[in-house]
C-alpha cells in the first residue's frame, strides 16, 4: 500500500484547515459584531472537525498496516491535529470579545 497520497492529503487538509480558519477569524476581527461570521465559524469548525478526525482514523489505520511508515504517518497525524491549539486559542479570543 502506498502512503504517499494518503499523507499528501492529510498536510493538504491541515494547511486549508488553518488557512482557512485564520481568514474566518480575521474577517472576524475586522468585523466583530457580524453574526454572520460567528455562524459560519461555527459550522466551519464542525466541518474541519469531523473532516479532519476522518483522515486521523485513515492515517491510524495506514499505520497499523504499513509498521515501516509509522514515523512518516506520525509527522502528518502532528501536523493535522496542530490546528486543535490553534483553534481553541481563536475561540477564546472570539468568546472573550
Amino acid at each position: 500500500m502506498e502512503i504517499l497520497p494518503y499523507t499528501n492529503t492529510a498536510k493538504l487538509m491541515a494547511i486549508i484547515s488553518f488557512l482557512t480558519g485564520t481568514i474566518i477569524f480575521g474577517l472576524h476581527c475586522i468585523a466583530p459584531m457580524n453574526s454572520g461570521i460567528i455562524m459560519i465559524g461555527l459550522y466551519y469548525v464542525i466541518l474541519a472537525f469531523v473532516a479532519n478526525f476522518i483522515m486521523l482514523l485513515i492515517l491510524i489505520g495506514i499505520a497499523t498496516i504499513r509498521m515501516d511508515a509509522v514515523n512518516e504517518i506520525a509527522k502528518c497525524m502532528l501536523l493535522l491535529m496542530a490546528n486543535v491549539p490553534v483553534a481553541v486559542i481563536y475561540f477564546l479570543v472570539v468568546m472573550t470579545s
